[in-house]
């Protein structure tokens, strides 16, 4: 979002606009990162383009130690990472973590010339000096590994993605975004509660999982750690429509589980549920605002969720370029809350998943709806 320079839309009224920071500012403005399918349909984009540049990585494969407790060698490995990533995200450097019980996948990337590879050397150094409690059974690190981002995509970051994400079957996800101040490294008691909250919601997702009945694909779930946040773009919170909480952030923790032909509906729904319900630890320590693309589709209060205090103006941009609602997208900025029959978006949704029909409190502003309890 923050380097789009212009769009060419089909809007509700089935005019083409090319909108951009003069032409349509706010309609420019919500378009980027103000809620997917809401605005209309786009057909180019026109990106800010930046100078072709080296990328250094660093890949490792860390083991705990299986003599000890699992749960507390999965903390402190999220608060060690946690007292250096307000520092790798200020410095250009994404990180990110796939954790497990049984192992713990690191990746970090960057530009070059925004920081030498020394800048991981205090965090390898705390990491060696726990050898007793972590094995590292891989490390790949070179500085300027790959010579553009299109190698390095094509190379390393896509597969890496590709071998990590639970996406390509039905799948459902749950997220939480974490603001920089809860991972101050001079504050260690609020980076443990993190830890501690993160690792929580891991055992959450894992015990409908644990025996791996049919139709899941493993016992073994992790959660993703994503240090990848626009640090570099934070003083530009305002300048477009997406979640103010993600310019604030310095990890998105994302839960989440896939399953296929053959899932039981017993264990479908226990699935889900404890994929909704693993952000419950994060939410207790205050932690609401998400990043949409993996929000849950069951979050109460999704509007501050998804899009914080921005949700107020979007509505009105919504009702201005598109007042009768005709690019309707799930829980993304409606004007309204829509029925069909006597149901209301939130329980056809429900009824589609074959979950109960419950009391419908996602009404907007003025309206009132509610539906009968019951099972479809």
């Amino acid at each position: 979002a923050d380097h789009i320079l212009e769009v060419e839309i089909v809007t509700a009224d089935g005019q083409i606009r090319t909108v951009n920071a003069a032409r349509d500012p706010d309609l420019f403005w919500a378009v980027r990162g103000g809620g997917a399918g809401s605005w209309g349909i786009v057909i180019s984009i026109t990106i800010e383009a930046l100078p072709s540049m080296s990328i250094s990585a660093s890949f490792l494969v860390v083991v705990p130690n299986p003599t000890q407790d699992a749960k507390t060698l999965g903390i402190d490995f999220i608060s060690l990472v946690g007292r250096y990533q307000n520092q790798l995200i200020n410095s250009g450097i994404a990180a990110i973590s796939v954790l497990s019980e049984n192992q713990y996948i690191l990746y970090f990337c960057w530009p070059s010339h925004s920081a030498s590879l020394s800048i991981l050397y205090p965090f390898y150094t705390d990491l060696f000096a726990l050898s007793g409690n972590y094995t590292i059974t891989s490390n790949t690190t070179a500085e300027a590994m790959f010579p553009s981002v299109n190698v390095a995509e094509q190379e390393s970051i896509g597969p890496f993605s590709d071998a990590t994400s639970f996406f390509g079957a039905s799948t459902e996800a749950s997220s939480r975004l974490v603001p920089k101040q809860m991972l101050s490294p001079s504050n260690p008691q609020s980076i443990a509660k993190v830890a501690e909250a993160i690792w929580d919601g891991l055992q959450i997702v894992s015990v409908p999982l644990k025996d791996n009945p049919a139709g899941t694909f493993t016992p073994e779930i992790s959660v993703i750690i994503m240090g990848n946040m626009p640090a570099a773009t934070k003083d530009k919170a305002d300048e477009t429509g997406a979640n103010p909480g993600l310019y604030e952030a310095s990890w998105h923790v994302l839960y989440g589980a896939s399953w296929t032909v053959g899932v039981s509906q017993e264990t479908y729904i226990a699935v889900t549920d404890a994929i909704h319900s693993a952000t419950g630890p994060l939410s207790a320590l205050g932690l609401r605002s998400i990043y949409q693309n993996e929000g849950s589709p069951w979050e109460t209060n999704w509007q501050e969720a998804f899009f914080g205090n921005k949700y107020a103006n979007l509505l009105q941009i919504k009702q201005k370029y598109d007042p009768t609602n005709f690019f309707t997208t799930y829980k993304v900025c409606p004007v309204r809350s829509f029925k069909w029959g006597d149901l209301s978006s939130d329980s056809l949704w429900r009824v589609l998943h074959g979950r109960p029909v419950q009391e419908h409190t996602g009404a907007m502003e003025g309206e009132s709806s509610k539906t009968s309890l019951g099972t479809q």
